[in-house]
């Protein structure tokens, strides 16, 4: 059911937006509709999980239990993984990477599903403020006037790199699923990669001189 009504749900707003041709009219713009409807979602749902987390002293419990919303939400996310792809190849096939698209999205979701498996959804859900950069970054690709790469930066180096690095040490130690800590460890030099590209594209634009 849950994947029934994120399917009609992401799948309505696509259909609305692209129709109505207001809201993304590039290839660009339309391949960040779904990303900015998923993102904003996450990081919506996940602010009271991650200030609860906080609040506990950063409680394992908090990271490996499971109930109907971060099930909900855990299956919003892969469903917004496989429309990106399907609907990606259909408007717009030329901004779907081999890396940032199919290994990335497929690998995403086979780990999403591991840890529905492993009843470890609440994980997703509290970490899921880690979209709130791609929420930055997704508002700036359909509305460029609101383009910040300064506020992107920022998100993504504290949650991206300070947090996942803490959570990774978290989870060695703390959690009750042994390997996750690995996982989150894998994921690492990717964010690393991407944040280092953030920071060359940042200087670029620095060096530009100025009308």
């Amino acid at each position: 059911m849950s994947f029934l009504c994120s399917f009609l749900t992401l799948g309505m707003y696509f259909s609305i937006c692209v129709g109505d041709g207001r809201a993304a009219r590039t290839e660009k713009q339309i391949s960040w509709l779904l990303t900015l409807a998923s993102s904003v979602m996450c990081t919506l749902i996940s602010l009271p999980h991650i200030y609860q987390f906080f609040r506990s002293g950063w409680d394992m419990q908090q990271i490996s239990a499971d109930s109907p919303l971060h099930t909900a939400l855990t299956c919003f996310f892969i469903t917004y993984l496989i429309l990106d792809l399907g609907l990606g190849l259909i408007y717009y096939a030329s901004r779907v990477t081999l890396a940032t698209g199919w290994i990335h999205h497929t690998l995403y979701t086979a780990v999403l599903f591991w840890l529905m498996r492993c009843r470890s959804s609440s994980f997703f859900t509290t970490n899921a403020i880690l979209e709130l950069p791609t929420v930055i970054l997704a508002v700036g690709a359909i509305y460029p006037r609101w383009r910040c790469d300064w506020l992107f930066a920022t998100a993504f180096f504290f949650l991206r790199i300070i947090y996942h690095m803490a959570l990774i040490y978290m989870l060695k130690y703390h959690h009750r699923l042994t390997h996750l800590w690995i996982v989150a460890l894998i994921i690492l030099p990717l964010h690393l990669y991407w944040f280092c590209g953030i920071v060359r594209c940042l200087l670029q634009k620095g060096k530009k001189p100025h009308p």
